[in-house]
């Protein structure tokens, strides 16, 4: 379900959690929302998550992403 349309983020991957309700491992991100600063998840396609695990937290990450939860919030990267 997507709760909102396109929001700009960018930040920092400082984890990778696993979160009920999702099937596959979460980005959770210290940075920036649509001017808005807090940590939130970002869900990416396989590829890019077997390249954030390969290289590690610490590294930067941006795009556009659907809003999918709230609560805790949850993006999903949108590939554009």
């Amino acid at each position: 379900m997507v709760l909102g349309g396109g929001k700009n983020f960018s930040g920092i991957v400082v984890g990778i959690e696993y979160l009920d309700g999702f099937n596959s491992p979460l980005l959770y991100v210290h940075g920036d929302i649509e001017g808005s600063e807090g940590d939130f998840y970002v869900l990416v396609d396989e590829k890019e998550l077997d390249n954030y695990l390969r290289l590690g937290i610490g590294q930067r990450i941006e795009g556009v992403g659907e809003e999918i939860s709230r609560n805790p919030l949850v993006i999903r990267k949108l590939v554009v």
